[in-house]
């Protein structure tokens, strides 16, 4: 009888330790998530993207897999980009006047750039419009320079809404190395595609 009494009373335990478990867990994500977002005065403006993560779009981050449909109708995949090949993601709008800035300055500057492989992404309700982007700019011809939009999400994963382009440069070895906003110079670009 003593036996099962403590058998029992060991199963009561057991089942009250495995019922707060959960309610303590609970608990200390409640306290880690207060303790990560700052407090507001009345008068400072919301800024939504002040706590957007996005750690595939970190520094250090390898290159997502992707598909997009470029200006040309044909499909590209990121997995035919060659390792030991560098690449700049330009994440843009073609109504956007910095966007079609950048362009123009990679296009002048293209023979600093010709060990680079560019992927212009838009969104796909925009591929109507890459055409008319890829032309006006003068990157529709450049065989390292592809014009395109995305036909495989990559952009919900990696895109910050800190402002268009955003252009994202990985080395040799498919790693973020530096992320840009709105504009780039291309000293600053040729030293990030260069880091290991």
């Amino acid at each position: 009888m003593n036996f099962r009494v403590k058998i029992l009373n060991a199963c009561l335990i057991a089942i009250a330790l495995l019922a707060l478990s959960p309610m303590d867990i609970l608990a200390q994500q409640k306290k880690k998530s207060a303790k990560k977002t700052p407090k507001k005065t009345e008068t400072e403006a919301p800024n939504f993207s002040a706590n957007y993560e996005k750690p595939k779009a970190a520094p250090g981050a390898p290159l997502l897999e992707f598909n997009v449909v470029g200006h040309d109708e044909k499909l590209y995949y990121s997995r035919d980009i060659p390792f030991g090949k560098p690449v700049v993601l330009v994440l843009f709008n073609p109504s956007c006047g910095h966007c079609a800035e950048v362009a123009q300055k990679i296009k002048a500057h293209i023979n600093q750039f010709l060990d680079v492989q560019f992927v212009f992404i838009t969104g796909l309700n925009l591929l109507g419009e890459l055409k008319t982007f890829a032309e006006s700019t003068g990157i529709h011809d450049q065989k390292n320079i592809i014009v395109s939009a995305d036909n495989s999400d990559v952009t919900k994963e990696i895109f910050e809404y800190k402002g268009i382009p955003q252009i994202m440069v990985y080395n040799k070895d498919h790693f973020l190395q530096k992320t840009f906003y709105k504009e780039v110079d291309t000293d600053s670009l040729r030293f990030y595609l260069n880091k290991m």
